[in-house]
């Protein structure tokens, strides 16, 4: 898996631009803040299982 880049971003500071990454739990999220996000919201720590989809 990739390391994730998360500077404390929040989904308002998320870049509306499409750059997919699958995650290790086999969704794929727009982009890479987009998937920080949903891991402090969910408390959860799913990685980038590489980027595109999956």
């Amino acid at each position: 898996s990739l390391p994730l880049q998360c500077d404390g971003d929040d989904t308002a500071g998320c870049p509306r631009i499409l750059d997919p990454v699958c995650g290790t739990d086999l969704q794929v999220y727009p982009n890479e803040c987009v998937l920080c996000v949903q891991n402090r919201e969910r408390n959860t720590d799913v990685q980038i299982k590489n980027r595109g989809f999956c």
